[in-house]
């Protein structure tokens, strides 16, 4: 999955910030999304399979929002 999210990394940042941008009511002027939107961003986009599911989408969600959830750039 690693190296997936790695091959697709550009795709995966416009489409991450695309969803952020159209759900802001900032104007689009910091990206970010909730747990449920990421949850339904990876459903939309089907990432889920058997070796990523929706609990391990949440701990990575979660997990990262801890490490970066005050820097913009991430």
């Amino acid at each position: 999955m690693k190296g997936l999210l790695w091959r697709w990394w550009s795709e995966v940042c416009f489409v991450f910030t695309a969803s952020a941008a159209a759900g802001s009511t900032d104007g689009g002027a910091v990206a970010s999304l909730s747990l449920q939107e990421f949850s339904t961003l990876c459903k939309q986009c089907r990432l889920l399979a058997p070796y990523l599911s929706v609990s391990k989408i949440d701990l990575l969600f979660i997990t990262i929002d801890r490490k970066y959830g005050d820097d913009v750039e991430n």
